[in-house]
């Protein structure tokens, strides 16, 4: 019997097909891949066969840890969902993230200063200035456009 290179092909596809079938990591291959001696908080989400979805929504320190993970060829992958889906869908642009007002420059420098004293000389505006420029994580809890 003589191969085609449409045979050829199709038995190439279903031998790299097969790797992946055997290669899909278990529940168990997560839960070592993690290092846990247990299963609470880990699932597997999907199996597609191929490659599997996997979800560790453990607490550390008392504040619940979700990742997402996906399983291929005997590996396992962080998925970090894109910036740009993150936080502001819907949100007013004088709130925070999580939907609390926004602090205004005086506001926020007052919280600053009445936990460092040492601050108290400094005008607000420039304190808070630097404080972004040191911390940039707080400008999302700033308005910068007030007083």
């Amino acid at each position: 019997m003589k191969l085609t290179i449409l045979n050829k092909a199709l038995i190439a596809l279903g031998g790299i097909l097969a790797i992946f079938i055997i290669t899909n990591p278990s529940a168990s291959a997560f839960k070592e891949y993690l290092g846990r001696n247990n299963y609470k908080g880990l699932k597997r989400q999907s199996n597609y066969f191929i490659f599997s979805e996997y979800q560790d929504s453990s607490y550390t320190d008392h504040v619940r840890h979700e990742e997402k993970y996906y399983g291929v060829l005997g590996n396992f992958m962080v998925y970090h969902e894109p910036f740009e889906n993150i936080g502001r869908q819907g949100i007013p642009q004088d709130t925070t993230m999580y939907g609390s007002p926004k602090m205004t420059i005086s506001q926020f420098a007052q919280k600053i200063k009445s936990r460092y004293p040492e601050y108290r000389a400094i005008d607000n505006k420039i304190l808070v200035e630097k404080i972004l420029n040191k911390y940039p994580v707080y400008k999302e809890t700033v308005n910068l456009s007030s007083n």
